[in-house]
């Protein structure tokens, strides 16, 4: 890395499953000066001790994502989480993933001081005690917006575009690289309003469908957990994880668990029927892919009204 020398000799045996992922050209203190102002805590998450922060970097909103590193098995499982995040913020047809800015290094002496109380409370660090260690992991990403167990619907089309977006998304993502996301809940799935309402087209088996967003994007986050075929031998025909599926099918039964409307709205009544047969169609699928054509076909047709 490009830190200095003695210092590089004396970093954990570790840090090498770290060796072509995060960027080594960056100086800690160049980093440093691109944070300005406080920082918010956001969360933590779960398998290596971590918490997340909104931040300004570079003028602009980020998330800075901080995995604390203490052993090997720690090491593994943040190069992990990182290397998933890299790939599927690639995926930029998925249009579900935030995408990856920057990656660093750093000890504890050269995090932010902006950082460190949140570290003191979140992730049991006590400085007094170590002066060097232990090592983080640094992942600068988009901001997303709130979850899904705190989002206001504005309109019961929403609900819909979101079921939409999360199920082609993570379709697009399984068939490209075999991912395994192993923690699909409501706390995973970030929710952003956008100004003005588009089209997003998801390929899937040569397919084209068309959804209508209406003003609202699905972020799937948290990979802690997540595995990926890197190999040139994907199963294009395989089914999805098991527990993937089944997290699917609460999730959206959930979302799409709208109140029932006046019986003088035929409109509405039209919506509820259509709804219904969206999420029976859903928990029809169990391991058969084909059996998601329809729902595409009848999501795109619900959404384009």
């Amino acid at each position: 890395m490009a830190w200095e020398a003695d210092e590089k000799s004396m970093q954990p045996e570790y840090l090498k499953h770290f060796n072509g992922l995060v960027n080594e050209r960056t100086q800690p203190q160049t980093w440093r000066k691109n944070l300005t102002g406080s920082v918010k805590m956001l969360g933590g998450g779960e398998g290596c001790d971590t918490v997340v922060f909104e931040v300004k970097y570079k003028d602009q909103n980020r998330a800075v994502k901080l995995l604390k590193i203490n052993n090997d098995d720690d090491a593994r499982s943040a190069a992990n989480e990182l290397l998933v995040c890299k790939k599927v913020s690639e995926l930029k047809k998925a249009h579900i993933f935030l995408s990856v800015l920057d990656s660093f290094l750093a000890n504890a002496n050269q995090l932010p001081l902006q950082f460190r109380p949140a570290l003191r409370l979140s992730l049991e660090y006590d400085e007094s005690i170590e002066s060097v260690g232990p090592y983080f992991l640094i992942i600068i990403m988009e901001l997303g917006g709130p979850s899904t167990s705190q989002f206001k619907y504005a309109t019961p089309m929403q609900r819909v575009s979101v079921v939409g977006q999360l199920i082609a998304g993570l379709m697009i993502a399984e068939r490209s690289l075999d991912l395994e996301h192993n923690d699909i809940k409501s706390l995973n799935i970030l929710l952003r309003v956008v100004n003005r309402s588009n089209k997003l087209i998801f390929t899937i088996n040569g397919n084209d469908y068309t959804f209508k967003d209406h003003e609202i994007r699905v972020q799937l986050v948290d990979f802690g957990k997540s595995r990926i075929n890197q190999s040139d031998e994907r199963s294009h025909d395989r089914t999805w994880h098991p527990k993937d599926l089944q997290a699917l099918k609460f999730l959206t039964k959930r979302i799409l668990n709208l109140p029932k409307v006046s019986k003088g709205s035929d409109q509405s009544k039209d919506e509820n029927k259509e709804f219904e047969l969206l999420q029976k169609t859903i928990e029809e699928c169990v391991l058969d892919h084909k059996k998601w054509v329809p729902i595409f076909r009848l999501i795109e047709k619900i959404l384009l009204k």
